[in-house]
């Protein structure tokens, strides 16, 4: 399986971009991982958030994972929600969208077809949509997967400062 992944801005998944700290103080990231039914979504989150790859297929509907990562010195909590990849759910995926920092589009490199369905073909995908970076993983291997989500979460929370800075200075407006 591999994973691209592209920070998304502050209101450009549809909402006003993930919150920016849970109630605890931590900084809290918001990622969507969306693919082809059986791409392998649901096992990399699994690997990812309880160490645990599922031997059987067991389609999702939409699944929450929380965990957390440590970025430098910082613990910033991780909000993981699984899409589901068939095109039945083609109407009700966008709902899941909403204040996302980071998008996590994967696909089955053993499938032509998850393969194909990625826009064009890995790198240059990423190129297209303008993602921040492109990664391969195996959650069945358990290969390069920390990374991906040390990636993902740097970036977000880039964007997110990013996006602050440019709200404080819009803050106050005299015309």
């Amino acid at each position: 399986m591999e994973a691209a992944n592209g920070a998304v801005p502050d209101g450009a998944a549809g909402g006003k971009g993930g919150s920016a700290a849970a109630p605890s103080g931590k900084k809290e990231v918001k990622m969507v991982i969306v693919g082809d039914g059986g791409c392998g979504k649901t096992s990399l989150l699994m690997v990812y958030a309880k160490g645990a790859f599922p031997e059987q297929y067991a389609p999702s509907v939409f699944e929450k994972y929380a965990t957390s990562i440590t970025i430098g010195k910082k613990e910033v909590i991780l909000n993981l929600y699984d899409t589901a990849g068939q095109e039945d759910y083609d109407r009700l995926r966008p709902l899941s969208y909403q204040n996302t920092n980071v998008v996590l589009i994967c696909y089955d490199v053993m499938n032509p077809t998850s393969y194909d369905n990625v826009a064009d073909k890995g790198e240059a995908a990423c190129q297209q949509i303008n993602a921040e970076i492109y990664l391969e993983c195996s959650a069945k291997c358990r290969e390069n997967i920390e990374n991906v989500f040390k990636e993902a979460t740097t970036i977000a929370l880039s964007a997110m400062k990013k996006a602050k800075r440019q709200k404080k200075q819009r803050a106050c407006s005299v015309l």
